[in-house]
């Protein structure tokens, strides 16, 4: 068990044996990756004593893993979802914090963290997530796509009770830096 990474070549051909990013995943763990020009990372979700959570691996160039794992969203919160994508000298991290906490109903948030998977911190050291939307508790993936003009893209499934079917909704948002 866990969640394992397989370089390929461009042909798709495996090149060497796997490599387990973790042994901790749960029954619906999700892993995404992004790339940067010196690398990239690798964002995955696993289960730890019933709690959910995000968690971050760097990779090198050759896709080899590069530091320890990181938790972005741990206890006391519940997370799940998780995907990344690069922008600026690190990763936007976009997720669904799931109900527990100060967290009273499902929802999608993002994050930022750097190159090496540490989360932004207000002054007071706590961890900044935002909120983008509401959600249902079904733990669909995520997906999040950064611009060249600093537009992040989130997209995810939700439930819909009005019609009991799955919608995709797509949120977009302007990152302004001062």
């Amino acid at each position: 068990p866990g969640v394992w990474l397989q370089t390929l070549d461009e042909n798709a051909a495996a090149l060497g044996a796997p490599v387990r990013l973790t042994a901790k995943a749960g029954a619906s763990s999700s892993v995404d990756l992004s790339n940067r020009i010196d690398g990239g990372g690798a964002v995955y979700s696993v289960e730890i004593d019933g709690m959910p959570q995000i968690r971050f691996r760097r990779l090198n160039e050759l896709g080899e893993l590069e530091a320890d794992e990181r938790t972005i969203v741990g206890p006391p919160y519940r997370a799940d979802a998780a995907s990344l994508a690069a922008i600026g000298g690190g990763y936007v991290v976009v997720y669904r914090a799931l109900s527990g906490g100060d967290v009273k109903q499902p929802e999608i948030r993002l994050t930022f963290v750097t190159k090496e998977g540490n989360v932004m911190r207000d002054p007071a050291g706590r961890a900044l997530a935002y909120k983008v939307a509401d959600s249902t508790i079904t733990s669909a993936r995520t997906y999040v796509s950064v611009s060249v003009e600093g537009q992040i893209m989130v997209a995810w499934v939700d439930d819909d009770p009005a019609s009991d079917k799955n919608v995709l909704k797509v949120a977009r948002r302007r990152l302004d830096c001062q």
